[in-house]
């Protein structure tokens, strides 16, 4: 495997020490985060003097660490690490750092593959939003256009990593912010990479549940990323919902069959998003793979499916009721945009399983489809639409994110389009 595009292998060969690359990205960090408030903790001194150590040795024994060795790499704020809170975004979770022997079992990992720990990055409050802000550190914003938004709920780890302040990172449920700044992405089903330790807002709330991956600019970043947790064989470990399946090298047939969901019937994706799938398809076609259009309908009535109200009556069974006495602890409001999950009260758990068996969307399911959103980027406190991306959360699908190209003031112009509804008018006028 080519590993260019991260500097682990002139690691390896000592063209760099760790302490070099880990003081050059503590800077790049500190200045994403004068850009986009992009950071909600910093532990750059002791990420400094864990890199030295490691040097020294190296130098010593001539054995890297692991398949991570010397790399920094960043973390959401979701994730514990020793003497940092894990707020999630909640100010009653504030002053309250993680013991070590707490950590998270993904953190444990990273250190025992030799990975340098120097930052964590900021999220919504709860996790619950497709945009990254909270009352304690605010807002942060997309890189490449500060009147947008950088996504959610890893939107800081996104905007981190684009602005080039990490080589690799680490999210949760990672698709929308990986497609608002233009990264590689890795959302595996649950259970394949392990979540034990992390600061859930979700507790009691089985029917959708947590999956961690990672973000990086490359390929090569979410693959070694993926072989070193794997390595570690975490289901020996304290995550007793880890599968046992180690990394496996597939060899890919030569023609795939690829579904392309390029209008969900409800909010049609802007033009950019529409010009980016048509040239994935495209590619894919000239590549000698088949391309079949994907419609999701329901079987009954045989219009569109609204996926995200399904996900929102999964979520009604204990989060709602659980973020509100959260914030209550110390009289925190609901954050701005919370609306629908504060109107929110707590169902039955019959409710919870009848709305877990999608089998419309299961039956229609006969090729993979591509994930995407309906903009490539929503205006500041203005997501409010996610239907694309609820389908892989539902399921429990596994899902990848990857950059096709960028808007194009020349070709992205704003047709002549009525919305079917008063959903997609505000989308579009919104966003063109």
């Amino acid at each position: 495997m080519s590993l260019q595009s991260l500097p682990s292998a002139k690691l390896l060969d000592r063209h760099y020490s760790s302490h070099e690359v880990t003081l050059a990205f503590c800077k790049r960090a500190a200045i994403a985060q004068q850009l986009v408030n992009c950071l909600s903790e910093i532990f750059f001194n002791r990420a400094l003097e864990a890199a030295q150590r490691l040097d020294t040795e190296y130098a010593t024994s001539g054995i890297p660490r692991g398949p991570l060795h010397g790399l920094p790499v960043s973390l959401k704020d979701c994730f514990k690490v020793e003497r940092t809170d894990a707020t999630i975004g909640y100010t009653a979770f504030a002053n309250q750092p993680t013991p070590e022997e707490y950590e998270s079992e993904v953190t444990k990992i990273l250190r025992s593959s030799g990975a340098i720990l120097y930052c964590k990055t900021n999220v919504p409050t709860a996790l619950m939003s497709g945009e990254t802000y909270n009352a304690i550190y605010g807002y942060t914003s997309n890189p490449y256009n500060r009147r947008m938004s950088s996504g959610g709920s890893s939107g800081g780890e996104s905007a981190l990593l684009a602005l080039k302040g990490s080589p690799l990172g680490v999210g949760t449920d990672i698709g929308i912010p990986a497609s608002f700044c233009g990264l590689y992405s890795l959302k595996p089903s649950s259970g394949r990479f392990p979540t034990y330790g992390i600061q859930d807002s979700l507790e009691g709330q089985e029917a959708i549940r947590n999956a961690i991956g990672p973000m990086a600019k490359s390929l090569d970043g979410i693959e070694i990323w993926s072989k070193a947790v794997l390595k570690s064989e975490p289901w020996m470990k304290d995550d007793p919902d880890c599968l046992p399946i180690p990394w496996r090298d597939v060899e890919i047939p030569k023609q795939l069959c690829f579904g392309l969901l390029l209008d969900d019937g409800i909010v049609k994706p802007l033009p950019p998003v529409t010009r980016g799938l048509l040239l994935t398809k495209a590619a894919l076609k000239a590549s000698g793979h088949n391309v079949i259009e994907f419609r999701i309908i329901d079987d009954f009535s045989e219009e569109p499916l609204f996926l995200d109200t399904l996900k929102h009556v999964l979520y009604r069974s204990a989060t709602a009721e659980l973020l509100g006495q959260t914030l209550s602890k110390t009289n925190e409001p609901w954050p701005r945009g919370y609306e629908l999950l504060a109107e929110m009260t707590c169902h039955s758990s019959t409710d919870e399983i009848s709305a877990n068996v999608p089998t419309t969307v299961s039956d229609l399911w006969k090729a993979q489809t591509q994930r995407t959103n309906p903009w490539p980027a929503s205006p500041k406190y203005g997501f409010i639409y996610d239907n694309y991306t609820s389908l892989w959360n539902v399921l429990d699908y596994c899902a990848t994110t990857l950059p096709v190209t960028r808007v194009s003031p020349d070709e992205d112009l704003k047709p002549e389009y009525r919305g079917r509804n008063e959903l997609e008018s505000r989308i579009w006028e919104a966003c063109m």
